[in-house]
């Protein structure tokens, strides 16, 4: 909960000074991307939401661990 009251003033910082044609792209972790959305719908407005990118990576051939990401994209214009 912290990150998110962290984020908060700073995307609506990010909408103040951003061009009304302008975009967003926010990277962030799975866990936390469904309570972004929300302040991004409530920042930037629900009718602004263009695309959810998830990132899905496979174990092979290489045989590291790697995480998922989630990208979550705004548009303006």
């Amino acid at each position: 909960m912290a990150y998110i009251t962290m984020m908060a003033p700073r995307l609506l910082e990010l909408r103040r000074v951003l061009k009304d044609s302008g975009s967003v792209y926010l990277h962030c972790d799975p866990t936390a991307s469904h309570y972004l959305k929300l302040v991004m719908d409530a920042v930037f407005g629900a009718r602004h939401f263009q695309n959810e990118i998830v990132w899905r990576y496979r174990k092979w051939p290489t045989g590291k661990h790697n995480f998922s990401a989630i990208m979550i994209s705004y548009s303006l214009c």
